[in-house]
């Protein structure tokens, strides 16, 4: 009896998904973490966004950052997108197909849930010292204002959302973070952390949205 072979569009779609059921299923509850670790974690992330992942390949450089003090829940994308890999193949010449994102899991949430507490806000300051930009804890972005023909932030600056800090395969944490500039410059990402010795480092980063 011959095989079906499948069109190659729907293979992709299935190989797609299969990935993400085992990704999932692998992924484990992030491990008990301190203020300090979660502050040298989101000390990372806060330094990705200002400079290498600040969607103007890291040339914004922004003079004051607006830190939400809530956070959002862990809510990846299915399926990230390995923005770098992409265009390097596209550099490269490669024909590829326009870059689209799925949509979250229905029951997956986007609701905030905690906020940043006050230790780990002091703990981000001093991680964050060396990055000479002025830093600004808000609660939310209804503590900010903006012009209100292009939506930047009055007075200039950036504004960072942080998620919770979730367990990642591998014995890996992950979080999302995102950065927004003006009302057509957002972007957002998605952070994956291993442990070694004493200290969480940076081993992965997947590009969840560019706008």
């Amino acid at each position: 009896m011959r095989g079906v072979v499948l069109p190659r569009s729907t293979r992709a779609v299935l190989i797609a998904a299969v990935c993400c059921a085992l990704s999932q299923a692998f992924a484990a509850d992030a491990p008990p973490l301190s203020d300090a670790e979660k502050a040298e974690i989101y000390g990372a992330v806060v330094t990705q966004l200002i400079t290498r992942d600040d969607t103007f390949d890291g040339h914004l450089h922004p003079h004051r950052i607006f830190i939400e003090r809530q956070l959002g829940n862990d809510c990846p994308y299915p399926e990230p997108v390995d923005w770098r890999e992409y265009e390097r193949k596209r550099d490269a010449g490669k024909v590829l197909p326009p870059l689209s994102l799925p949509e979250p899991p229905r029951q997956c949430s986007r609701k905030a849930v905690g906020k940043i507490a006050p230790a780990i806000e002091a703990a981000l300051r001093v991680a964050l010292a060396d990055s000479h930009v002025a830093i600004v804890f808000v609660d939310g972005t209804k503590d900010l204002r903006f012009v209100k023909r292009t939506g930047e932030i009055v007075g200039g600056g950036v504004s960072i959302k942080l998620n919770e800090i979730a367990g990642a395969a591998g014995g890996k944490v992950a979080t999302n973070g995102s950065i927004y500039i003006a009302r057509l410059a957002a972007g957002e990402s998605r952070y994956e952390f291993a442990r070694e010795g004493e200290h969480w480092i940076l081993k992965r980063t997947l590009a969840g949205m560019v706008t």
